[in-house]
């Protein structure tokens, strides 16, 4: 019986704690063309339960960032390739989707990580379906096109990314992640109460891993009579039950809305992307990137004349 009040308690305190490993996108899509992802997966679900913890929403958001980011550079190398390589290939939709996406990348950055949780989730989950969609229109619209030169082009010239591009925002993700664990432990030390703010200083320094983490607690509970060891077992599965319940209300409201305001936050970038495009290429212009103003010039004039042909169908009434 002790041992499976130990092996329940361990368990528990372990599952709040975020891996320091930094976790890749593991997107696994199909291929299936997805209009709006209003899914609620299970993995969504954890997610908002770490956003509930201090902390938890800045780790998130910045996972965000970083998995939205990869594809947004990800996204510009397939188009360099293909302009590159198909010149008579029509990439206006993937370039729309493709800055749709960078302005979702935009809220991402500028998305609040504290205040009402129920904001926080909200926020999270619509930014995080919307990039994911878009993302999925893009593979779209560029299937076709590309072939298995383009992709070993493609792939040569993102190897590094991680290491180069992405290096600041994974510094940032571990150094969050190092105060997040800090403060799960704390929460749970002081339900053994157990005090000892040296050891928590080291898990916020980076100084321990799982391992030594979850041995010091094993030999920590071990030392309690069986009546303290119950009781803290019972408080810690509690509060893991609580959260749960609080995370899956926060979802279920979620839900009800997700689909419409979803919808209603991708039409209002696409009837604002061609602002968009053109304070993009006078940043781009400023900062001495002519190439990168050229090509967002000519995406807008393409743009535009898109909207114009739509107008001229529909009795010049923008839909």
């Amino acid at each position: 019986m002790a041992n499976k009040i130990i092996a329940t308690m361990i368990g528990l305190m372990m599952l709040m704690l975020l891996p320091m490993a930094l976790a890749q996108d593991t997107n696994t899509d199909s291929g299936t063309s997805v209009i709006v992802d209003t899914t609620i997966t299970p993995i969504d679900e954890k997610e908002a339960r770490t956003m509930l913890s201090p902390f938890g929403a800045e780790v998130r958001m910045l996972q965000l960032e970083k998995s939205v980011t990869r594809n947004v550079l990800i996204g510009n190398e397939v188009l360099q390739v293909l302009s590159k390589n198909h010149t008579d290939a029509n990439l206006t939709d993937a370039e729309n989707t493709l800055n749709s996406l960078e302005m979702v990348l935009e809220d991402i950055k500028a998305a609040p990580t504290e205040g009402d949780k129920n904001v926080l989730v909200q926020t999270f989950i619509e930014l995080k379906k919307e990039a994911k969609t878009l993302s999925n229109d893009f593979k779209q619209e560029t299937k076709n096109i590309i072939n298995a030169q383009d992709r070993q082009e493609i792939m040569t010239n993102i190897k590094d990314l991680d290491k180069n591009d992405l290096m600041d925002i994974n510094n940032k993700i571990r150094e969050i992640l190092k105060n997040f664990n800090a403060e799960k432990m704390k929460e749970k030390f002081n339900q053994m109460g157990i005090k000892n703010e040296d050891m928590i200083g080291r898990i916020r320094n980076g100084d321990m891993n799982f391992k030594e983490i979850r041995d010091y607690a094993l030999n920590q509970f071990r030392d309690l009579n069986e009546t303290e060891k119950k009781q803290i077992a019972a408080t810690m599965r509690n509060n893991t039950i609580k959260n749960m319940v609080q995370q899956r209300e926060m979802t279920q409201k979620i839900i009800k809305d997700l689909r419409q305001n979803m919808l209603d936050k991708m039409q209002n970038r696409a009837e604002n992307l061609s602002n968009w495009m053109e304070r993009k290429a006078l940043d781009a212009n400023a900062r001495g990137d002519f190439n990168i103003t050229q090509r967002l010039e000519n995406q807008n004039e393409r743009l535009n004349q898109m909207i114009q042909r739509m107008e001229d169908r529909n009795g010049g009434r923008r839909q």
